[in-house]
């Protein structure tokens, strides 16, 4: 391994490998550089990270993995170094994020933005979800892989698996995502082994599921390093009836990059989470099947883990310091913009520096007490020594303060992470960043500490789990 300075992407070449790109287009864009450099990137959950997945491309791995990863994984490291992935390039914390008075932050948790009235954030609402009802609740999981050869950094087939979250029984067939053109539609892959990949969110109407790919065929090479004029990104929209389109492509966003989520209100128009140079990164917009470039409604920080509408508002996760230090949930603008220069404001209370490693992230109104949105569960992909598993944080006074964190019964932390209502209780699934990964829910219930996961699934060989949603309504 040939190790530059921390502001550059750990290098290393293997006698297997040839020359093709993985980890500068990961959430290793994150953590490429982050992982060497940030205790959020333990090297415990190395430990859990399969010799054949490609650790380069993995934001939890540590860069040292890389001389035990088997010779027919490519594991050469593009040097191009995102301004928004360096953990070393700005520990100055932006004196922009106010300490809990920011209003473009106050908008996102006001009295108008109440979950109850948001298929998208309050399971209640929905007939499919409505714990009440007595029925599971459905869940749609994003598997990456068929199972009949290892994950590389190559592109892959994916599926939605659709399952009841009290025993895992499934619910019909998978849904398998196109892998070629037909009509509008694109293919959608995912990289095998960049495990920042493959966000799924359910639209803030509750009637689909969306994320974000590769207009790739399975077997494309080193597919997160491929330049957009040759394999565009693209986002898929699945209805209830499992109806898919792939028609939206974002032009040169993203390119030699990872995109890695997207975000909706009712289909019509997607916020996608991504990596890449500046002005191509960062949060983009763009209108269902629409032509042309997207619009890139937040260019800093360029590197977001992930995106999701709550209670009207647009908000991403990160993990970087660059231009300022944001580890955790930020509000983008005011709203869902649709413009260029929205402004990330941390939620007050989440952390400025490194350490935390923080994932997919659901908000909920649970308190009569503060109006609006006032719990929030993030998936942390951390050891779990080092806090990694489902968190959850409670907004009280204007700040946002961890309660607790559920990991109980897992050997590494979470990258995905729904929750809903059952009566005074709130039920989490999570997909945890295990090898094999697994599909778990916890029940956090008021005044009791965090209980055993429960095992929905667990990945089958070949294949990873990476998202997971709510499943649309009819």
């Amino acid at each position: 391994v040939v190790s530059t300075d921390a502001g550059s992407d750990v290098v290393s070449t293997d006698a297997g490998s040839d020359a093709s790109v993985d980890s500068a287009v990961d959430a290793g864009t994150d953590a490429s550089v982050d992982s060497a450099v940030d205790a959020g990137a333990d090297a415990s959950v190395d430990s859990s990270v399969d010799a054949s997945v490609d650790s380069s491309v993995d934001a939890s791995s540590d860069a040292t993995v890389d001389s035990t990863v088997d010779a027919s994984v490519d594991v050469t490291v593009d040097s191009t170094v995102d301004a928004g992935s360096d953990a070393t390039v700005d520990s100055t914390v932006d004196a922009s994020v106010d300490s809990g008075t920011d209003a473009s932050v106050d908008s996102a948790v006001d009295a108008s933005a109440d979950s109850a009235t948001d298929a998208g954030s309050d399971a209640t609402v929905d007939a499919g979800s409505d714990a009440s009802t007595g029925a599971p609740v459905e869940l749609w999981i994003l598997r990456v892989g068929d199972g009949t050869a290892a994950l590389t950094n190559a592109a892959t087939a994916l599926f939605l698996e659709r399952r009841a979250s009290t025993d895992g029984t499934v619910r019909g067939a998978p849904i398998a995502l196109p892998v070629a053109v037909s009509g509008a539609n694109r293919p959608i892959t995912i990289s095998g082994t960049a495990t920042s990949e493959g966000s799924l969110t359910r639209s803030a109407d509750g009637r689909f599921v969306v994320l974000a790919g590769y207009a790739a065929t399975p077997g494309t090479a080193a597919v997160a390093s491929t330049a957009t004029d040759t394999v565009p990104r693209v986002v898929a929209r699945v209805s209830g009836a499992g109806a898919i389109d792939s028609s939206t492509t974002f032009g040169a966003a993203y390119s030699a990059n990872n995109i890695r989520g997207a975000a909706t209100v009712d289909g019509t128009a997607f916020w996608t989470a991504g990596t890449g140079a500046a002005g191509a990164a960062g949060i983009q917009y763009k209108l269902l099947g629409a032509t042309g470039e997207p619009v890139n409604v937040l260019a800093a920080p360029a590197n977001v883990r992930t995106v999701n509408i709550f209670g009207g508002q647009l908000f991403g996760v990160s993990a970087t310091t660059s231009p300022t230090g944001i580890y955790g949930i930020f509000a983008a603008g005011t709203g869902t913009p649709t413009t260029t220069g929205a402004t990330a404001t941390l939620l007050p209370g989440f952390s400025t520096t490194s350490g935390p490693s923080p994932y997919s992230f659901y908000l909920l109104d649970r308190s009569a007490a503060v109006p609006g949105l006032d719990t929030a569960y993030i998936a942390d992909d951390r050891a779990v020594a080092s806090g990694g598993g489902i968190q959850r944080w409670t907004l009280a006074g204007g700040t946002w303060t961890l309660g607790a964190t559920f990991n109980t019964g897992l050997t590494s932390g979470a990258r995905g992470v729904v929750a809903w209502a059952d009566g005074a209780d709130v039920v989490i699934a999570a997909v945890t960043a295990e090898s094999p990964s697994r599909v778990v829910t916890f029940r956090d219930v008021p005044g009791a500490m965090p209980g055993m996961a429960t095992v929905v699934s667990t990945a089958p060989t070949n294949t990873h789990y990476r998202g997971l949603a709510l499943a649309p309504t009819p």
